[in-house]
């Protein structure tokens, strides 16, 4: 074949070259076109899962579908999500996540839609979530958590999911109760927990004629690496005070961040309180709320992979993963109304014998009767769904 050279390029190299370039343009506005109109067949699963969600939601609403049957239908669902989520991701990686150049937002991206659709599907799918009471205790050990020890935080919380409510009542470590343990002699509450936090759990539950559902129990060392876990927190510190011992750490009054180890000196100082063990239970309920209201914030969602991850070594509790997705699901539906509510029970000291320790007396807190009907009733308003002192 005969060929012309012009610049050192011949005619046949030409023609491969026009030919070469107008294949790359053809391809090009091929992958164009794809990314601007996304795969059919994936939109048309798309839409028959949003069909079958509306009709098991109408369903359910209605009635109609109850049981056994809602479960197995809900499965399904499940099941067909989890494909549609997988399809999603693919999609998604190779339209949105190769545009982002950071990994580290990548993987935080994936997280965030994993959360956000693990409580999504237990939020809808589940039934209405029941108000549920949980004893929440703190006992003064570190290192390994053990279910047995003093506890110095005894806390009783009431979950409403339904209402987005929560009530906080707060018990002296000091309070003198029928201890399980020991044939229901008195004792202070805080050695009920040397038989046990479910032992805790029942002395107060039967002291205070609540059904208490679950217990979860954390000690020093898990709760300075929950609060940590979660990027601190930050209170509204009602005054100022010093704690009393080794380091003597200062609490400015107003607004302050406090990290796990700060967190727990807060909790713990009662010496140098006005009103000692009374006063710590206002702190440890002032901690408490912070802490819920930072998981269920922006950042508290963000940092739940953290947070979870904590947790499944540093808290023993007789609650359920299960359980605890479809309370936090239905908590977040209702989110930005959520409500705390807290009291304290209160009473005067005095030397008494103990079933713990029999030979000598030993200082307890009797309760005061008003204080403990008041919290009773904040207990039993927010389970039925009513605003606490209306």
């Amino acid at each position: 074949m005969k060929s012309n050279a012009v610049s050192g390029i011949t005619v046949c190299d030409g023609k491969r070259e026009v030919e070469r370039m107008l294949d790359q343009k053809i391809s090009d506005e091929h992958t164009n076109e794809e990314e601007q109109h996304p795969d059919k067949g994936f939109l048309v699963w798309i839409v028959i899962v949003l069909i079958v969600i509306a009709r098991l939601l109408l369903q359910r609403i209605t009635g109609s579908l109850e049981g056994t049957e809602f479960y197995i239908t809900a499965g399904i669902t499940g099941v067909i999500l989890a494909l549609i989520t997988s399809l999603g991701v693919i999609y998604g990686w190779n339209t949105l996540f190769k545009k982002t150049g950071s990994i580290v937002l990548k993987i935080l991206l994936v997280l965030v839609l994993l959360i956000a659709g693990t409580a999504g599907v237990f939020a809808l799918f589940s039934p209405e979530a029941e108000p549920f009471a949980v004893m929440v205790c703190g006992n003064d050990q570190e290192g390994e958590v053990s279910e047995y020890g003093r506890t110095d935080v005894n806390i009783v919380a009431v979950v409403n999911p339904e209402t987005a409510q929560i009530a906080l009542i707060s018990l002296p470590r000091d309070l003198f109760i029928p201890n399980p343990g020991l044939n229901y002699e008195y004792d202070k509450l805080t050695h009920l927990g040397n038989h046990g936090i479910e032992n805790t759990k029942y002395g107060v539950s039967w002291w205070l004629n609540e059904d208490i559902d679950y217990c979860a129990l954390v000690n020093f060392t898990a709760f300075t690496e929950l609060i940590d876990a979660i990027g601190g927190i930050t209170i509204d510190n009602p005054y100022e005070f010093t704690y009393s011992w080794e380091p003597a750490v200062t609490f400015a009054e107003g607004k302050i961040h406090l990290n796990g180890e700060e967190a727990l000196l807060y909790v713990r100082e009662r010496y140098n309180l006005v009103n000692g063990d009374f006063d710590r239970n206002e702190h440890q309920q002032i901690v408490l709320k912070a802490v819920i209201r930072k998981i269920f914030s922006i950042k508290g969602i963000l940092s739940l992979p953290s947070l979870l991850s904590t947790a499944r070594n540093a808290v023993i509790t007789d609650m359920s993963t299960v359980d605890l997705l479809m309370a936090a699901g239905r908590l977040l539906l209702h989110i930005k109304d959520l409500n705390l509510y807290s009291a304290s029970v209160e009473g005067y000291t005095s030397y008494e014998y103990c079933a713990s320790i029999p030979d000598t007396p030993v200082s307890v807190v009797w309760p005061d009767e008003d204080s403990a009907w008041y919290a009773a009733e904040v207990l039993e308003t927010v389970e039925n769904g009513g605003i606490p002192g209306k």
